[in-house]
């Protein structure tokens, strides 16, 4: 089945936030309580920076006349939040990208949210709920009455062996619509009502609702809309099982009641974790009908049996996800792995070593090159793509080769940034971008050539322990400026002394995941300090600070001594 990026909503339920949040490709749609957030949860139980939403996949290159793309799909990422990103009940894992489908539920701090594809309508039956009776109204509805839940659970034993009959067809639903189909096989083989239907609720705000309608028997959706009573489901909506009967004494049933014809009917939410996701309704519309006990008990169970069913459902077709996207990151972390150069290695006189560790998303954005050149000399190149994941892990696998063949041709580091600069802005958009150092050094000469495409982080390190930040080449980060110009500078090589280019992953991690960050100046003692392996001693004491191996963002360090 083919995406398309657009026609895409997140969707608030509790309606303490804008009804609707359009996702427009490819984001992306920060969620959290950072103020610059798109998506803003004004709540402590929501991390600064909560989680994420990406179109993962460019959409195609002709806009939405071309057609779509069936490898693009919207993804959600947790990133690292305190208190949990879940999805259709499932806690995700910090960093791993997920992707969503159409009626995905989504809770974050207490807020519940829908993922919906209006591309969709047109294949499901959707009504709208007319809103509540307001307070005070004179008109009687029929009488609704919660079921007396202890009740229903003390019952249940007597018609367990019927259920576990139930439970087998249950299992072997593979999506919503068979599990639906098999909850009203189960509820019609037991009672004489000839309307039932599976329902899901995709909005409960506080005037209209949304009601689909997945699988139905008899007369609840007719030409006319939706042909069942709105007020016994606003009333599951809190949670529980409930009972419509006509209304005694001479009271005036509602009139909907009153036109269908019911008689009695009985409506049994559909849980995913304390989450109201859909609801089991039937209904008897001949006069002198009734459902008895043991079938409103049975109807309970059967309700609880297919919750338990969805909760499964939606978490094998979460690991299905998961497992893909999984063997996706893995291939591109294998990639990304080849394509970078030994970890140390030398050139004459000249000797380096240098280490890329992946974030959370196990595909860096991080690369570093080094590049043999003529009459002696020696290229390192260290980048930075703006972003994470596959995405940002495709722009650096292109990155590291144009700089490679551009390198190896001419050496000028000041027009290798120019040409790469060029080649990404005709291509890619601003959101997408590489910050750059690119150094040559030149034994015979004793001269380092560098530039700096806005990444301003190296390092010349003396054997007194004093340090030079060489950032005064470049220009803005590459692919940002199509018109951008940059320009080298050159510092003498003397002996004893050291290059260190790290990336923003190093300087940036904080102290325990929200203490104070690493710095570069941290970077330089612990560089400094080590006589061996420079590189393998600045990583333990990032590690120490950040009092876990698993770093919040990509981490490259390269140093160069002659």
């Amino acid at each position: 089945m083919t995406n398309t990026p657009s026609g895409w909503l997140l969707r608030c339920v509790d309606g303490s936030m804008r009804p609707d949040a359009a996702l427009d490709a490819p984001g992306p749609h920060r969620i959290g309580r950072r103020a610059t957030s798109e998506i803003l949860i004004e709540d402590s139980h929501a991390s600064r920076d909560h989680a994420l939403l990406e179109w993962i996949g460019a959409p195609p290159a002709g806009g939405d006349s071309a057609p779509p793309r069936s490898d693009a799909e919207w993804r959600l990422t947790d990133l690292g939040s305190r208190h949990g990103t879940w999805l259709n009940g499932v806690r995700l894992a910090h960093g791993r990208s997920v992707p969503l489908h159409h009626g995905d539920v989504i809770a974050i701090a207490g807020r519940l949210f829908h993922i919906l594809d209006r591309s969709r309508e047109s294949l499901t039956t959707t009504v709208r709920l007319r809103a509540r009776r307001t307070e005070g109204s004179n008109r009687e509805d029929a009488a609704i009455t919660r079921l007396d839940a202890a009740r229903a659970e003390s019952d249940a034993a007597r018609r367990l062996s019927v259920l576990l009959k139930c439970a087998e067809s249950l299992r072997l639903a593979e999506d919503d619509a068979a599990l639906a189909d098999a909850v009203l096989d189960a509820a019609s083989a037991v009672s004489s009502v000839a309307n039932l239907g599976v329902l899901r609720g995709l909005h409960a705000g506080a005037q209209d609702d949304e009601i689909e309608v997945v699988a139905q028997r008899g007369a609840i959706v007719a030409d006319d809309g939706l042909r069942l009573s709105r007020s016994l489901i606003h009333r599951a909506m809190e949670g529980e099982p409930v009972r419509l009967t006509r209304p005694r004494g001479g009271v005036a049933p509602s009139r909907s009641v009153m036109r269908l014809g019911i008689s009695e009917a009985i409506c049994v939410p559909l849980l995913l974790g304390p989450n109201v996701t859909g609801f089991l309704y039937v209904d008897h519309r001949e006069a002198g009908q009734t459902l008895s006990n043991d079938v409103c008990d049975y109807l309970i169970g059967l309700g609880r049996l297919a919750s338990l069913a969805l909760a499964d459902l939606k978490r094998r077709d979460l690991e299905r996800r998961q497992a893909r996207v999984d063997a996706e990151l893995a291939a591109a972390g294998a990639a990304h792995r080849w394509i970078l150069p030994p970890r140390t290695g030398s050139l004459g006189p000249i000797r380096y070593v240098g280490e890329c560790r992946p974030g959370p998303s196990t595909v860096g954005g991080d690369f570093f090159d080094v590049i043999e050149l003529p009459e002696g000399r020696l290229a390192l190149a260290l980048g930075d793509v703006s972003g994470k994941g596959i995405g940002a892990s495709i722009l650096m696998t292109s990155a590291q080769g144009f700089l490679h063949a551009s390198l190896r041709q001419h050496g000028d580091p000041a027009r290798a940034i120019s040409e790469l600069n060029a080649y990404l802005a005709s291509r890619q958009g601003a959101d997408r971008f590489i910050t750059l150092w690119i150094g040559v050094f030149d034994p015979d000469r004793r001269l380092l050539t560098y530039a700096d495409a806005g990444h301003g982080l190296a390092l010349l390190l003396w054997p007194d322990g004093s340090s030079k930040r060489l950032r005064e080449g470049g220009g803005p980060p590459a692919g940002v400026l199509a018109e951008a110009q940059y320009v080298a500078a050159s510092e003498p090589l003397r002996p004893g002394a050291r290059v260190l280019v790290v990336s923003d992953g190093i300087v940036e991690q904080r102290a325990g995941g929200e203490g104070a960050p690493f710095g570069i100046e941290s970077a330089a003692r612990a560089a400094q300090n080590e006589k061996g392996d420079a590189i393998a001693a600045l990583f333990d004491a990032l590690v120490a600070h950040a009092e876990t191996s698993l770093l919040t963002d990509d981490a490259t360090a390269v140093c160069v001594e002659w």
